[in-house]
């Protein structure tokens, strides 16, 4: 058992043994020192041992179910591992200390030199196994708040960030300001407060009153790098980077003229925090991209996530300048999407996850040209289901789709692709994390019913596909994996892919979306090839589409 009304047990019973080694050691200890304690409390102190011993076991059991639902927490895995091994150790020495006092069993003629050595090793085992605790509940502490910690807060910034990749400094003339880390750091106070996100820097002065957040969230980033604290709190898109847009001073290391920055910091001082660009900015403004462009010299396009949107600041404004280059983001996607479409080496495994055929179709028929594997999960596998004359309950399904699956599924056949689905499928009652569940095999799902993860079965066989895969792709969740209980085979996939490319050597690209968070969550973002922030860009750019954002670099 790992979970309790939904939620995990392993940090309450970690609170019990927080509790209790302390405690024994401490009383341990005292009876060793302390002879006329023995009689009346060692027996007592026995049980607490038990309980301790038999809480650390639950701990570290309920830890490792834990951690194939959310993540491995790292070296917090093994400090607890450690601790439970001299729990019991502990354990099995009180005990032995226990008969030798009390002239029990094998220990009646025990003699001074065992009783005084077994109270030794005692003594050095109460005494790590209490500095164990600690080292164990710092671990389990920071594994779960140092990154949120440290990513509420800005980070600072080198001098060297503010060189960027060039090796020479940019230098200014009289009227001009260089947006170097010095510069930044200068401006550190709620009311006059600059920001480095995602390499450019931003005035968010007139800003710091009015987020809904509160004014200490906005303070902590002032003079700061915010990156970290902003991309995790808003991602990459909606109403919180257009306000940020709005919001611009320049990128890193860019020199800007005196009247320019006083303009952007009248403006900022001035909105408030309000955005009034939307409908310029997704219009395909000319006017209002022209007036962007008077802010710089060279456009840097970095924003991968929205080149499928022929947007003013991301695509039209490109027409005002000879000098553009993509940045590191924007090349970075484009040259793994390419390494997979174009230079994979086999065999080559796609998974394709999600709710929906229809948002799929295109780049399924693309990679059937391509793939050796086509794995199939998330809730488009009902429409599989159905299209094979399964039952699906009342599981997501396009019943207009169906035509559509079986023609996928000839096609593959026809061009020699291994189109694996899943073999079983957990379903629940209700659309919720406590909703009953039970297992059952594909097209097999009750009336009332509904699908919301793959079962072991279909998990297995995935493994064992994606163990023997050179080349990955990934988009999409097996499941509901918003719901702890239905999240199983999102993150078993996440451990494969992972596996596949440390032990096996494969190229492992996380096509974004849900998928993307899906890894993240799981402490997986590091330890595949690469995780696209894309999310629809990346599948348009794979179905062959061109990407206004992309063309407007090229043209």
């Amino acid at each position: 058992m790992d979970l309790i009304s939904g939620l995990p047990i392993h940090p309450l019973i970690n609170h019990a043994v927080a509790v209790l080694v302390p405690l024994i050691a401490i009383g341990a200890i005292l009876l060793i020192f302390v002879p006329k304690f023995r009689n009346a409390y060692s027996t007592l102190l026995l049980f607490f041992v038990g309980a301790a011993a038999i809480s650390g076991l639950i701990a570290e059991n309920s830890g490792e179910a834990l951690s194939k639902r959310v993540g491995s927490p790292g070296s917090h895995a093994q400090n607890g591992e450690l601790l439970s091994k001299l729990i019991l150790l502990f354990a099995l020495v009180y005990l032995a200390w226990y008969l030798i006092e009390r002239k029990i069993s094998i220990f009646k003629s025990a003699n001074s030199l065992l009783r005084n050595g077994v109270s030794a090793v005692l003594l050095v085992v109460a005494i790590l196994s209490t500095g164990m605790t600690f080292v164990v509940g710092h671990s389990g502490a920071s594994a779960t708040w140092e990154k949120r910690i440290a990513a509420s807060n800005g980070n600072a910034i080198t001098d060297s960030l503010s060189q960027g990749s060039t090796s020479v400094a940019p230098k200014s003339s009289a009227g001009e300001v260089i947006l170097s880390a010095a510069e930044i750091e200068k401006h550190n106070s709620k009311s006059d407060c600059w920001s480095l996100i995602r390499g450019k820097v931003y005035n968010l002065s007139g800003y710091v009153q009015n987020h809904p957040g509160g004014q200490s969230v906005i303070a902590a980033i002032c003079g700061k790098d915010g990156t970290s604290a902003f991309s995790n709190q808003h991602g990459t898109s909606g109403k919180p980077n257009n306000v940020l847009n709005g919001l611009l001073i320049g990128n890193l290391g860019a020199v800007v003229a005196q009247d320019a920055l006083a303009a952007a910091e009248s403006a900022a001082k001035s909105s408030g925090g309000s955005y009034s660009g939307d409908k310029e900015e997704e219009k395909e403004d000319v006017d209002f991209a022209q007036k962007l462009a008077r802010l710089g010299n060279v456009w840097v396009n970095d924003a991968f996530g929205t080149a499928h949107r022929a947007h003013a600041s991301t695509a039209v404004i490109g027409q005002f300048f000879t000098d553009k280059v993509s940045g590191y983001v924007m090349q970075a996607e484009l040259d793994n999407a390419q390494k997979i479409l174009e230079y994979s080496e086999r065999p080559f495994t796609a998974i394709m996850g999600g709710s929906k055929i229809s948002d799929k179709i295109l780049i399924i028929e693309r990679l059937l040209d391509k793939v050796d594997n086509l794995i199939i999960g998330g809730g488009m596998t009902y429409t599989f289901s159905l299209a094979e004359g399964g039952k699906i309950g009342k599981s997501i399904c396009e019943p207009d789709k169906v035509e559509l699956a079986k023609e996928l599924i000839e096609k593959a056949k026809a061009k020699g692709v291994n189109l694996i689905m899943p073999l079983d499928n957990v379903c629940a009652d209700d659309f919720n994390n406590n909703a009953n569940r039970q297992t059952v095999e594909r097209g097999e799902i009750p009336d009332g019913w509904e699908g919301l993860d793959i079962g072991p079965k279909s998990i297995a066989l995935f493994q064992e596909t994606i163990a023997k895969s050179k080349t990955i792709l990934w988009n999409g969740p097996m499941g509901v994996f918003e719901f702890a209980n239905f999240a199983i085979g999102t993150n078993a996939i996440a451990d494969a892919v992972v596996k596949a490319t440390e032990e096996n050597g494969a190229f492992s690209l996380i096509g974004g979306g849900d998928s993307a968070s899906a890894v993240n969550n799981a402490g997986y973002g590091e330890r595949v090839s690469y995780v696209s922030t894309g999310g629809g860009a990346l599948l348009e750019y794979m179905e062959g589409k061109t990407l206004p954002g992309v063309a407007a670099l090229e043209a």
